[in-house]
């Protein structure tokens, strides 16, 4: 959410007119992206690979165009049905110049059910055709129906059975994977997830109600799943079908085509997947695309709507990076280095056993596999026989020769591997074979903690034991290191919660090891550089999934909406309060922490925020924000900033935009202090570990998710909400028990100057800071490693600042901006939809993100809605409206030269009078719009309303999809049945039906982008999860060894099955497991 357009310049290309914090986006983006970045940044590669209708739209054909009625100048040729119709006439171009893209094409290295792929392609994007086809598939709504998912599911339970051999001896033939592990790891664990998903479907694709607020107590409000669109998995070679299928199991619930690409490394998989799979699934949908580093980055230009990678965090930087150039989110499951603490009390046999089995299970090449042990001196003594027991009692005295113990899978990481165990000295194990790719199970001590196998994954069969003196040395050792994938602690209770509460990881297991992820209730992923993101079971599901904001407002009772519009009073204030406050949270009289300013001096270091960096982390790191009674301490602080600032507050917005009171009060402050009052109204229940269903194997034990901080948190804000659109992320931040530097906008100067002066001292200067600044600065900044970034602001600075968080793995959230189509049907009270797009146009003077952008509507009824518009401005802000003490001004010159510019793009119907002086421009409506012009090109952001005439509702449809997906659709009419059809057939952040802007009101609703309008959501208990990691959690019994002993080697079918019958999740009709 953000000005797209905000301090932008006339000259620059359509989509670079504005940068929200003032930043110029050639300076911001050298550091990060290189000179080819910089072009990405600026969207100027965007257009450069062929795309169906969701990219940029052709330019007008010639003589299509007749003068306008008023001012003789071209119109555009919606209005000249008697030539052509505009989307047959932009079909046509496409069609022209994918005709001129397919002289001398090659064809795609890609399988589909009919083999490989017939897709024609160029030789500068090898994967045009076939994106274009699946981007078909999905605009066409093939994938949506649940009948539809549902047969696809099916089909691919029918591969897992009908291909389970050919499975097996792929896996074999690649890592000699024991069938034993291939049957438990890669197809009962994946049949679990599709019956899974068959089973709750229904439930999870169903719209989720909300609670509403007394303005809508008769509308309808809830959270539609929408499909991304065309989703790219990217898998490993180590479990090349557990990794591959799982997320396509939760992309195909979910509604989205997908193209899948597997390991090459594991070439028998690879090819098993590449000529077997597309014969289960639809090729108009799903594709397998087989290709080696080369192949793969020119995969990775092409425009996904989401990309799930498993691999190295190494390359999944680079894919953060290049998803950054299209704006798509990532999911990056990636490794680490797990350690496994083990305290002296323990059974040290049971001990053995558990972390044997999660270390050599496929030869340690799993990235939840435990990477060393941490214990005193004393319990590695006792450790070491009993480890060499359990190794002996799993794969005989000579591991070699037993069938159930893998190979390393190629050359390179077996002489790797060699090369680590030079780091320790050999106390288990040692021997290798290098023909066979063999290396035996193997335990190393008096390791060097700066040697190479301390330093990164070892991914393979060796286990380095670390002596430390006690607990506090083991969690003080853990936390000095990236944080890892999983975290294994084999000790009591309390020391397992001192694990717990003091450290960061993936997910956590205690007292054994690798289980956690085999529960379909978990979710699975990492924090840091072991990955972003999370999947499995209704996980995977809501991954690739957008949770579309939905309001559908009742037509009529317009007297109810009348106290928002201008004319502005106090009484319509207090009736406002009324209706959209939040109970007000009781405040208790705790004592403030009010510790003087928290803006930083710069230092002549290279590095001027290095010292501020090291304070909030080591605040972080010592837990100070983690308790409750901490974080609404802090929350409460601001709830006082806002009643004791707020005359401040209202003086330096009028100062920057000449905003209005009322609108100050209603968009910066009630806003704000509701956000607050729900959080500290629920905090305590947000906190709470939230526990989930157990299989039969764990049903002894306890299975939650903890909500864990994420660290030390950046917030970038923009300039048109300068307060909102800072304090509502750090509410989300504060209360989920983040450290937060926050980077107000230069932009809206005033604003910024208040903030930095005198909301530091209401807050913690060891936790909370504010740093002030321009280009420099932001760059500097940006160049240190947060744990999450929340920007606010336009689409080319969101490239620049997804890049650069892509170096350091720092999942982001990006509330951008983008065109908001407000389709306008016949049957509509033209008088009511007036009111209302006027007062969400031009509130704030038109300079706010979910403001409709244009109007789609009949020849017909824009005849009839131009004369309501009319009466609505005028009522709003009487006959001058610059003389009107409720209309804003445009932030800067810079802007509203920008804007003038813009206006040059259609026929002025209403308004269109300037004064660049006072930087006012009048409520403004064009007609006549030229499509190809700048003003449909780019976010307008600012009090100009073009109208674009349409046919029907067919036509509407066709042309919001073939454009950018807006941040908010917006559609009038008085038939349910249009609404829902424009709802259900379009894309969008969020949806409102007969209103505009309303549904962000709402903090029960989600509130976020999708596409080049951003990505991730907030507000509400959306904004505690953003800032929150879901850390999974499994807490396990210490004794009844012997059900353990099911998964254990020596392997026997007779064990397989029984493990198969407690694992299990069948499908609905026959017992399922749970």
């Amino acid at each position: 959410m953000g000005p797209g357009q905000g301090q932008g310049d006339s000259r620059l290309p359509p989509g670079l007119g504005g940068q929200l914090v003032s930043v110029s986006v050639l300076a911001l983006a050298r550091p990060f992206l290189g000179v080819d970045g910089v072009k990405a940044g600026c969207g100027s590669a965007l257009s450069a690979a062929p795309q169906l209708a969701d990219g940029a739209l052709a330019a007008t054909p010639a003589g299509l165009s007749r003068p306008c009625r008023r001012t003789g100048s071209p119109a555009h040729p919606i209005l000249c049905r008697e030539k052509t119709h505009w989307l047959e006439a932009v079909h046509t171009s496409q069609q022209e110049k994918m005709s001129r893209n397919e002289e001398g094409q090659e064809e795609a290295f890609v399988s589909s059910k009919a083999g490989k792929s017939d897709d024609k392609v160029t030789s500068t994007n090898p994967y045009a055709g076939l994106m274009n086809r699946l981007r078909a598939s999905w605009l066409a709504g093939k994938t949506r129906p649940m009948e539809y998912r549902v047969s696809q599911l099916e089909a691919l339970s029918r591969f897992l059975d009908e291909k389970k051999q050919s499975i097996l001896d792929a896996l074999a033939a690649d890592m000699r994977k024991p069938p034993f592990e291939g049957e438990f790891a890669e197809i009962l664990l994946v049949r679990n997830e599709v019956n899974y998903a068959i089973n709750n479907l229904s439930t999870w694709m169903k719209d989720e109600n909300v609670e509403k607020n007394l303005v809508v107590q008769l509308d309808s409000v809830f959270i539609r799943k929408d499909p991304y669109g065309v989703a790219l998995i990217i898998a490993p070679w180590n479990y090349p079908i557990h990794l591959l299928l799982l997320p396509m199991i939760g992309a195909i619930a979910a509604g989205n085509c997908v193209i899948i690409k597997p390991s090459e490394i594991s070439k028998n998989s690879e090819a098993l997947i590449s000529e077997m799979l597309p014969n289960y699934l639809d090729k108009d949908c799903f594709a397998v695309v087989t290709a080696g580093v080369e192949e793969t980055t020119k995969l990775l230009e092409n425009k996904f709507d989401y990309i799930f990678f498993t691999g190295s965090p190494r390359v999944g930087k680079i894919i953060m990076k290049a998803a950054a150039t299209h704006l798509t989110p990532v999911t990056l499951e990636l490794g680490g280095k797990n350690p496994c603490y083990v305290a002296d009390q323990c059974n040290l046999q049971n001990v053995a056993n558990r972390i044997v089995w999660g270390r050599f299970f496929n030869a340690g090449q799993s990235c939840i596999a435990p990477d060393y042990v941490l214990c005193t001196l004393e319990t590695q003594e006792k450790l070491l026989p009993v480890l060499r027991h359990a190794i002996n009692d799993f794969y005989g005295a000579e591991p070699k020769e037993s069938p159930d113990y893998a190979r390393i899978i190629n050359d390179k990481q077996f002489q790797r591997l060699q090369a680590l165990m030079n780091g320790g000295r050999v106390a288990i194990g040692g021997q290798t074979d290098a023909k066979e790719r063999y290396i035996a199970p193997t335990v190393l001590v008096d390791v060097s903690t700066s040697a190479p196998i301390m330093q990164e994954e070892i991914f393979g069969p060796i286990l380095p034991i670390v002596t430390v003196a006690n607990l506090e040395e083991a969690i003080d050792f853990i936390n000095a290191r990236e944080r890892p994938l999983s975290l294994y602690a084999f000790c009591d209770n309390k020391a397992i919660h001192q694990l717990l509460d003091r450290t960061s990881s993936g997910g956590f297991c205690g007292n054994d090891t690798l289980l956690h992820v085999s529960l379909v209730s978990l979710p699975f992923g990492g924090i840091g550089n072991s990955g972003m993101g999370k999947y499995h079971g209704k996980f995977s599901f809501d991954t690739f999934t957008h949770h579309r904001a939905s309001l559908l407002r009742n037509a009529g009772l317009e007297a109810i909406n009348r106290i928002r519009y201008p004319p502005y009073s106090d009484q319509k204030m207090a009736l406002l309060i009324a209706a959209f406050g939040v109970r007000q949270h009781q405040h208790s009289n705790r004592e403030v922490l009010r510790q003087g300013l928290l803006g930083t001096a710069h230092s002549k270091s290279m590095n001027p925020y290095a010292g501020l960096m090291s304070r909030l982390r080591a605040a972080w790191l010592a837990g100070r924000t983690r308790p409750m009674e901490y974080r609404v301490s802090q929350l409460e602080a601001l709830g006082r900033f806002l009643d004791e600032k707020k005359k401040s507050i209202m003086d330096a917005l009028a100062a920057d935009l000449r905003k209005p009171c009322f609108e100050v009060e209603v968009s910066e402050v009630i806003l704000c202090k509701n956000e607050l009052n729900h959080a500290l109204s629920n905090l305590s229940s947000w906190m709470k570990d939230e526990h989930v269903d157990r299989n039969l194997v764990t049903q002894l034990d306890t299975a939650f998710i903890r909500k864990d901080p994420y660290g030390v948190v950046l917030i970038i804000g923009p300039w048109n909400y300068p307060v909102q659109l800072i304090l509502v992320p750090l509410i989300g931040a504060i209360a989920a028990g983040n450290c937060v530097i926050i980077k107000p906008s230069e932009v809206s100067s005033c604003v910024e100057k208040l903030i930095a002066e005198l909301l530091p001292s209401y807050l913690d200067k060891d936790c909370f800071a504010v740093v002030t600044g321009g280009v420099k600065e932001t760059t500097e900044l940006l160049e240190n490693r947060f744990d999450y970034i929340f920007f606010t602001g336009n689409s080319s600075i969101g490239r620049i600042i997804m890049a650069a968080a892509a170096k350091h793995l720092t999942p982001v959230t990006l509330e951008l901006g983008g065109k908001n189509p407000c389709y306008v049907a016949e049957d509509c009270d033209l008088q009511n939809v007036a009111n209302r797009v006027a007062w969400g146009r031009f509130f704030n003077a038109g300079q706010t993100c979910i403001a409709p952008d244009y109007v789609l509507c009949s020849q017909e009824t824009q005849e009839k809605l131009l004369p309501a518009l009319r009466r609505a401005i005028t009522e709003f802000y009487g006959a001058n409206p610059q003389e009107s003490p409720d209309f804003a001004r445009i932030v800067s010159d810079k802007q509203f030269q920008r804007l003038q510019a813009l206006m040059n793009g259609g026929c002025v119907a209403i308004g269109g009078q300037t004064d660049e002086k006072e930087r006012y421009i009048a409520p403004t409506v064009l007609v006549d719009v030229s499509i190809s012009a700048p003003i449909m090109q780019e976010e307008i952001f600012g009090p100009i309303l073009p109208i674009v005439t349409v046919a029907n509702v067919e036509e509407a449809i066709d042309f919001i999809s073939a454009r950018e997906r807006p941040l908010a659709v917006y559609a009038f009419s008085s038939n349910k049945k249009v609404l829902n059809e424009v709802l259900k057939r379009t894309s969008s952040g969020g949806f409102g039906g007969n209103d505009t802007i309303m549904h962000m009101t709402l903090i029960t609703l989600p509130f976020g982008g999708i596409g080049e309008s951003g990505l991730g959501m907030y507000h509400g208990k959306f904004s505690f999860d953003t800032f929150s990691h879901h850390r999974t959690c499994l807490l396990r019994y210490t004794g009844l060894e012997k059900l353990n002993e099911l998964r254990y080697p020596p392997y026997t079918q007779r064990n397989l099955a029984l493990l198969s019958s407690t694992f299990e999740i069948k499908r609905k009709g026959s017992c399922t497991l749970l």
